[in-house]
């Protein structure tokens, strides 16, 4: 009994027979799924029928038809039907096995699959146009670096020659307060550059041995003239447990530093800025390195503390700063595996404080020697060509190495033209601006070192180019330039790279 009850739970009330002759008039129906009159034709209950009237002629046939939707009377559904045309001995049938939840159900996963499927293709479609956008951008920002920092650099380096000149006190504040104008914009290119860079995975950190009294002295050397201006106290504070030498990027550290204590006096009128340095033994080779900035400005607004967004512009309209240093220390300070915290509940100003762990140096780093240079540029007679085409530039370049008289110099405006002097002049190296018309100065290079000529191939180029991104100094190095100088660049940087090709020149 209990079979019979569960087969017309399960198995009757999800199939119907159906019986007609071969006039096609229903002759038994059991009504499980719909109620079908009997003597009724088959072609009247649904035009679906009409294909059925067609296939009876040919008896012993069994046909199946799957996933049909059928209205038949006020019941809707979606069925498998098996036909069979009939027999000698048995008249035509229709079994209707109803599948609608089956079908319902699939239909609902397979409307999630496609939805799943639109949204990934939107997601990477998406992914797609972040890239195209972010090679974009970092295009975009490459070229207008270039284009600004041809011109700075210009800017800087007369400014650099100008202060040689004899000049009233009135005059030097005058420069400086230029110069300080000029670093400020160069500061700012650099930062979005930096941004950049670190959006797209390219920022390296260059661990090398470095003097952490060194770099005091050069914090002491920016800010000094600063405390003096602004009327302030500049405390500097270093614990006794300081290393004298550490394992770091120091340049980055610098920057780091330098965006803080900027954004400190920026916003601090009266009182003081402070700069404290102490470390902690994390083993026996590496130390943790902490920095606190402290002042007693306009602090940071209780609601924007500890969070990312303090990085960026949180103060009024009327206040100048852009926010982008803070950013840039921000994410600095990750890349360095370091940490930041700004100080709750002090009475007044801010307090940044930065942890980043170093390495111990072994060795002493060693520094350049300014004698040095100065032997080797004056005890030389040197035939220097210099690639550019900006005259602006050509100008500086002259300026800077009329300092030493045993210098001839000789130009060219572009590639082509650097192809044709070296075959008639002996010349010591070559100062090359990448960015020249025609002929730019990474395929002049390029050439002169497939060049059949040893003496021509052997040429040291040293590039000159606003971008100097991690994967435009590869190239630079890649193609055989023994260096690069990025612009806008200072005297002694020039001066500096010049004195190593001509060493590197003697070993060879």
């Amino acid at each position: 009994m209990i079979t019979e009850f569960l087969k017309q739970k399960y198995v009757d009330s999800k199939c119907q027979i159906l019986v007609f002759d071969d006039d096609g008039c229903v002759t038994e129906s059991d009504n499980f799924l719909f109620k079908i009159k009997l003597g009724q034709q088959l072609v009247k209950i649904h035009p679906f029928f009409e294909t059925i009237s067609y296939l009876i002629i040919d008896k012993n046939q069994e046909h199946v038809f799957h996933c049909i939707n059928l209205e038949i009377g006020e019941v809707t559904g979606t069925y498998n039907i098996v036909f069979f045309s009939g027999s000698k001995d048995l008249n035509p049938y229709l079994i209707f096995y109803d599948f609608t939840d089956n079908c319902n159900y699939l239909q609902t996963v397979v409307q999630k699959r496609n939805e799943s499927a639109i949204a990934l293709e939107l997601q990477q479609l998406k992914k797609k146009q972040l890239i195209k956008e972010k090679k974009f951008k970092n295009k975009f920002l490459a070229n207008i670096s270039h284009d600004l920092k041809t011109p700075l650099g210009a800017v800087l380096g007369f400014l650099e020659i100008l202060e040689d000149t004899p000049l009233n006190s009135n005059q030097q504040d005058i420069i400086q307060t230029i110069k300080k104008s000029g670093k400020h914009i160069k500061s700012l290119i650099d930062d979005l550059l930096d941004l950049t860079k670190i959006e797209a995975g390219e920022l390296k950190i260059n661990y090398t041995p470095f003097s952490v009294h060194e770099l005091i002295n050069h914090i002491k050397k920016i800010y000094i003239p600063i405390t003096a201006s602004k009327k302030l106290t500049f405390n500097l504070n270093l614990k006794q447990n300081i290393p004298h030498f550490l394992i770091c990027d120091k340049t980055r550290i610098l920057q780091i530093l330098i965006n803080l204590l900027d954004n400190a006096f920026k916003f601090t009128n009266t009182g003081s800025v402070s700069l404290t340095l102490e470390s902690k033994q994390i083993t026996e080779n590496f130390v943790e390195l902490s920095f606190s900035v402290i002042d007693t400005g306009i602090g940071f607004p209780d609601d924007k503390q500890n969070s990312i967004n303090s990085f960026t512009k949180f103060h009024q309209s009327d206040i100048d700063g852009s926010g982008l240093g803070l950013s840039i220390v921000q994410k600095l300070v990750e890349n360095m595996n370091g940490k930041l915290h700004i100080q709750k509940n002090i009475p007044r100003g801010t307090c940044v404080q930065i942890s980043i762990p170093m390495q111990l140096a072994i060795d002493n780093p060693v520094f350049d020697n300014q004698n040095q240079q100065e032997t080797i540029l004056t005890q030389n007679h040197l035939k220097v060509l210099i690639a550019e085409d900006n005259e602006t530039n050509i100008m500086l370049l002259k300026k800077i190495l009329s300092q030493y008289p045993n210098i001839t110099i000789t130009t060219a405006n572009n590639g082509v033209e650097v192809l044709e002097l070296v075959e008639q002049n002996a010349f010591d190296f070559i100062l090359m601006d990448i960015e020249m018309p025609i002929m730019g100065g990474l395929k002049a290079n390029n050439l002169l070192k497939k060049h059949p000529n040893p003496a021509i191939a052997k040429i040291p180029v040293l590039a000159i180019s606003a971008n100097t991104g991690e994967n435009d100094i590869q190239k630079y190095m890649k193609a055989g330039m023994c260096g690069y100088i990025s612009k806008p660049f200072l005297k002694q940087e020039l001066f500096n790279a010049i004195q190593k090709i001509i060493l590197i020149k003697q070993v060879l």
